[in-house]
């Protein structure tokens, strides 16, 4: 980062809020490149800070600044002088109240007013009004969580907070800025608000697994009561902190009922995450939609068979391979994929299936589903079998295992991103960061961060072939593989491309390419195809499925749970991916999406 970064300080404006007198302190604070943006609704901090970061071009420091807060003169002085340190992608300033009535300092509410004192045991967490990030390195989380929030959510469980934490996680340095300082603007508070505020979060810690129905129950009834003696008393200002208190309890035993709508996210993606989970369900929905449909079986999703360390859990070891394989014998029925997508081998029926031909399925999976007599299906990514070609996700795990120092930065589309890993948790944070940023990215893309890392690691930049732990198959190997009794190979596209995001020639092409190949070698055309990837909603769409369908398939496997169902979309077969566990954790987990036969 240079000397004298270039920064842009975003003012977040909510619904009727009035941003003038905030905007003014900036000004006088010396900041030039402000700009305004409003929250499209309230409570949707995320989604204002993610677009501040989208527009945030070429800039080197955003900075964040809420609507109630006041920076102080010295405060655009401060904070472009805080960029000293390369590995440091936080800075942050105290927030003090202005005009708070004096009830509502008495009882420590800093976390639901969105202030920030003084300085804290651990790596520093700053209130999302007074924070600034480096681009970069916010741009390699994939921005800001988009949560769609609420209007009395604004305490220490944020996306604000929850981006400081991701960056602290990789090995980020965060930075307590004194001569950042501002107030917050907290006249309009009143005592309703405040205890809205208090319950809101206790019910987001509650739904967040933080705090347990009897601690919660606890502060609950003390606060209640400390509220009760206080009001006779006539101490108003502690009969409204205990008050504040026994909402947070109440928050806490309602839980998800209070807090779940506000945690979830508002979209499916974002210009920076590509993947985002879909909003869950509340409880009391999921068991109004329950599936009646009758059950034709499950089918199980394998990558491979391995020893070792396995970074990306892919791998099952073929000890537990062997007893995963013994358990579905015993108390489910192993059946064909054919036999249980077409509801002929009953409702305790379990197809094994392994996605993108790793030598280890030959080596290590075939003896053991021979000795068991379990039939399986392989998905083939022919391509990468043909050229020898190892997977991009297993060179990446290998450069940040161990290799490589300092900042790692690979320009992607939407900007430069950046890492700086310390330590293995760091690395393997950065390996998650990194795959999440190149799944649905195209070869050239792909190629060029390849490069970049391994110059980072020190390696050089041209690519080399796999290491023998990580090849995949060759089509000698896969012929054999092929003509084991009881082993049928399909389809898995040629070069592992996200489909829903490849062109619809490309599309088309991994689509029938796949399957010719394998015609080709096998003198068998495929008839089911596994989308690489294959999240539906990121990999999968409904262009995707159609393809497949126009390319020849009769049926198309996902990358998500669930059991396979009379009436279910031939082309978004879901499966189950096995975990590496022995055979009776398989068990109880198999048995708790497809109970075994009596």
């Amino acid at each position: 980062m240079s000397p004298q970064p270039d920064i842009v300080v975003a003012l977040l404006v909510r619904p009727g809020a009035d941003a003038a007198p905030a905007a003014r302190a900036l000004r006088e604070a010396g900041v030039t490149d402000l700009r305004v943006v409003a929250l499209p609704a309230p409570g949707a901090w995320a989604a204002a800070r993610n677009a501040a970061l989208d527009a945030a071009g070429t800039a080197e420091v955003l900075a964040f600044v809420e609507d109630d807060v006041r920076v102080d003169p010295g405060w655009g002085e401060a904070l472009g002088a805080a960029w000293d340190d390369e590995r440091q992608a936080v800075a942050g300033g105290p927030l003090r109240s202005a005009g708070a009535p004096p009830w509502l300092l008495a009882g420590g509410h800093a976390e639901v007013l969105g202030l920030t004192g003084g300085p804290d045991p651990g790596p520093p967490l700053f209130s999302g009004g007074n924070v600034a990030f480096r681009v970069a390195a916010l741009r390699g989380i994939g921005g800001f969580f988009p949560v769609r929030g609420h209007p009395d959510a604004r305490d220490a469980l944020g996306e604000d907070r929850r981006a400081q934490t991701e960056l602290a996680a990789i090995g980020w340095r965060a930075r307590r800025v004194d001569g950042m300082a501002g107030t917050r603007e907290l006249a309009g508070v009143t005592p309703g608000l405040l205890l809205r505020r208090r319950a809101r979060t206790g019910a987001r810690h509650a739904a967040l697994g933080r705090t347990g129905r009897r601690a919660a129950a606890r502060l609950a009834v003390r606060s209640a009561g400390a509220a009760a003696v206080r009001a006779a008393r006539g101490d108003h200002a502690g009969a409204i902190d205990r008050a504040a208190w026994a909402a947070a309890g109440l928050g806490g035993l309602a839980g998800g009922l209070l807090a779940h709508g506000g945690l979830q996210p508002d979209r499916t993606s974002t210009a920076l995450r590509a993947a985002v989970p879909a909003p869950a369900a509340p409880a009391w929905r999921r068991l109004a939609r329950r599936d009646r449909r009758p059950v034709h079986g499950a089918v199980l999703l394998y990558h491979r068979v391995a020893e070792g360390p396995d970074p990306l859990g892919l791998a099952v070891s073929p000890a537990h391979f062997a007893q995963q394989l013994a358990v579905l014998g015993r108390h489910w029925t192993p059946a064909p994929l054919a036999d249980v997508l077409a509801g002929r081998a009953g409702a305790h029926a379990v197809a094994v299936t392994f996605d993108d031909g790793y030598h280890d399925n030959l080596e290590a999976a075939l003896p053991a589903l021979r000795a068991a007599a379990v039939p399986a299906t392989l998905f083939a990514s022919t391509g990468h079998i043909a050229a020898g070609e190892g997977y991009w996700w297993d060179e990446v795990t290998r450069l940040l295992g161990e290799r490589g120092e300092g900042v790692l930065e690979l320009a992607l589309p939407g900007g430069l991103r950046a890492w700086a890993p310390v330590g293995a948790e760091g690395r393997a944070a950065t390996r998650a960061h990194v795959h999440a940023a190149l799944q649905t990215r195209d070869r050239a893309v792909i190629a060029a961060a390849l490069a970049s890392l391994r110059r980072w690691a020190g390696v050089g930049p041209a690519p080399s072939p796999p290491p023998e732990a990580d090849r995949q198959l060759t089509v000698e190997e896969l012929c054999v593989l092929a003509a084991a009794p009881g082993v049928t190979v399909q389809a898995h596209g040629r070069t592992h491309l996200s489909l829903a995001h490849a062109p619809e020639a490309v599309r088309d092409a991994e689509l029938r390419g796949s399957a010719d190949d394998l015609e080709a070698w096998l003198g068998t055309r495929p008839a089911v195809f596994s989308y690489p990837f294959g999240v539906p909603g990121v990999d999968v769409d409904a262009a995707t499925r159609a393809a497949a369908r126009a390319a020849g398939y009769a049926a198309a496997t996902v990358n998500a749970p669930g059991l396979v169902r009379a009436g279910g979309d031939p082309y978004a077969v879901p499966r189950l991916a096995v975990p590496d566990v022995d055979g009776a954790a398989f068990a109880r987990w198999l048995a708790a999406a497809l109970p075994g036969r009596p």
